[in-house]
């Protein structure tokens, strides 16, 4: 069904009720659609899209100034998910959400509304470059490294031109920070994959050196 025949259902219906109209929404100022000065083609809006989407969208205004400030509550991340779930408008979804993430980047419920968002709507093209950034600014970002795996999980799949290419990835990030646990957990989650039995020569070789150019000598000077 094409937004002009639901627009025109909607605005038929004797059911319908305007959101402006509704007691629980009174104290909502509307924010109207503006297109802009210039617009090449100007839409022409039926009345209960414009009532629909103008409040949806104060509403989600509003919301996410109450996210600013209390970014860990999840009533708030749960409001805002149902009213981007009802109106379809997710382009600045995941600009928002990072920058939640930038201010905790291990905020649960920021990194679980996140994974909604790029499932339901299908935004995966730049969440590794994302996920990267986030790992060049803090290699020990655990949130950041099971992001990693989701978004390959979902998309990609762990496919063994994948794996050599993840395999390659956090062995370089093992390499600057050799006691960087959540790094040796996306490792042995790779290498699960890879085989049953961790019998894949490279990562023993990986994890031997690793061993005996970084801890084998602490632990020989701490016997001293």
């Amino acid at each position: 069904m094409s937004r002009s025949e639901s627009d025109s259902k909607s605005d038929s219906s004797p059911k319908h009720l305007q959101y402006c109209d509704r007691p629980e929404w009174s104290d909502v100022v509307p924010i109207e659609q503006d297109d802009g000065p210039n617009a090449v083609v100007k839409i022409a809006y039926s009345e209960a899209f414009r009532d629909t989407f103008d409040c949806l969208y104060e509403e989600l205004a509003f919301v996410g100034r109450m996210i600013e400030s209390n970014p860990k509550n999840y009533q708030f991340w749960e409001h805002r998910r149902l009213i981007v779930e009802i109106s379809g408008h997710s382009s600045n979804e995941l600009s928002f959400i990072a920058s939640i993430i930038k201010l905790d980047s291990k905020n649960y419920h920021a990194w679980q509304y996140r994974q909604w968002v790029l499932k339901t709507y299908v935004l995966w093209s730049d969440e590794l470059q994302y996920v990267d950034h986030l790992l060049q600014e803090d290699i020990r970002n655990n949130s950041a490294w099971n992001q990693c795996y989701f978004v390959i999980a979902h998309t990609t799949g762990f496919k063994d031109d994948i794996i050599e290419r993840e395999l390659g990835y956090v062995e370089k990030r093992i390499e600057l920070c050799p006691d960087n646990e959540s790094a040796w957990n996306y490792l042995r989650g790779i290498a699960r994959l890879l085989l049953a039995s961790l019998t894949d020569q490279r990562i023993w070789n990986f994890c031997r050196d690793s061993y005996e150019n970084n801890f084998l000598k602490d632990d020989f000077n701490s016997q001293q």
